[in-house]
């Protein structure tokens, strides 16, 4: 099965099952949008994600609760 063309958005995916989930929608070529709360987090999944695509993974930055 092909993502491709595909946007996912993956809630706490900066590890454990997340994580793993985000990879497993790269390897299916989707384009992977991960949400966390700790930017470092976000970082260090940036880095696990590097070369499981061809599309060059983005990090934003995060939005405390109110």
């Amino acid at each position: 099965m092909s993502l491709s063309g595909k946007r996912v958005v993956v809630v706490g995916g900066t590890s454990g099952i997340g994580l793993s989930t985000a990879k497993a929608f790269l390897n299916e070529s989707a384009q992977v949008i991960i949400a966390s709360q700790s930017a470092s987090k976000l970082s260090e999944a940036k880095s696990t994600l590097e070369g499981k695509t061809t599309q060059e993974p983005t990090t934003s930055s995060t939005c405390k609760g109110a």
